[in-house]
């Protein structure tokens, strides 16, 4: 595997631990994410700010939870205007 595979790999993995498993997207978005953030999720806008909001946890501890595989794919997307 070459060094930047790797590399980009080790900080994908961060990345995730940070923002789900420790509770941190904010934090995580700040560390790996470059200036522009396009959100695979048609339900969630691009850009950072909707990222960390709709993954921080809220005063109960709970988190926002999304199955992208399994959703409807939807008439419209909340980040751009395209229609599917």
């Amino acid at each position: 595997m070459s060094e930047t595979l790797e590399r980009n790999k080790q900080a994908a993995m961060e990345f995730y631990a940070m923002a789900f498993n420790e509770g941190k997207p904010a934090e995580a978005v700040e560390r790996y994410v470059g200036d522009e953030y396009i959100q695979h999720n048609p339900l969630v806008a691009d850009g950072k700010a909707p990222f960390i909001d709709i993954f921080r946890f809220d005063e109960n501890g709970r988190i926002v939870e999304h199955w992208d595989v399994l959703q409807v794919i939807p008439e419209t997307s909340a980040h751009d205007n395209t229609m599917f």
